[in-house]
């Protein structure tokens, strides 16, 4: 998998977490949305799975995407600077599900969360007014 692939696929599950859906990566660093049943809690206690490394998890996946799609800008790669713009765009709707029902009780999480979504957005402003004027 070439690593546009692998942004664009963990950017495509962050828009699909369910509300009170929790996530952890896999061993590929790729997101995996849990199911919530009785042994969730344990499976996540003892492998160490925690909601500060899976924010921080997201953090990173954003990161990522971003700067992506500045190296594909530098590139004129058009394509992948859109695809990767419409996926952090979809992923929004993912990390309010976060923030509005999985973690809506820790503040300093909802913070972080906001700030990535002001940071998803004002990124996704900044490319579509870049492309306005060299496409």
């Amino acid at each position: 998998m070439n690593p546009v692939d692998s942004v664009i696929i963990n950017l495509k599950l962050i828009s699909k977490i369910p509300e009170h859906g929790k996530i952890h990566k896999n061993k590929d660093n790729v997101l995996v949305i849990e199911h919530n049943n009785f042994f969730t809690g344990i499976k996540r206690y003892f492998s160490s799975q925690n909601r500060r490394q899976n924010i921080q998890d997201i953090v990173s996946i954003v990161e990522t995407a971003i700067e992506k799609n500045y190296y594909y800008l530098d590139l004129k790669s058009y394509d992948n600077i859109r695809m990767v713009s419409e996926e952090l765009s979809r992923s929004v709707i993912g990390l309010n599900v976060l923030r509005t029902t999985t973690y809506s009780l820790d503040y300093n999480i909802v913070s972080i969360i906001e700030l990535l979504i002001s940071k998803i957005e004002a990124h996704v402003k900044d490319i579509s007014e870049k492309l306005e004027c060299c496409v």
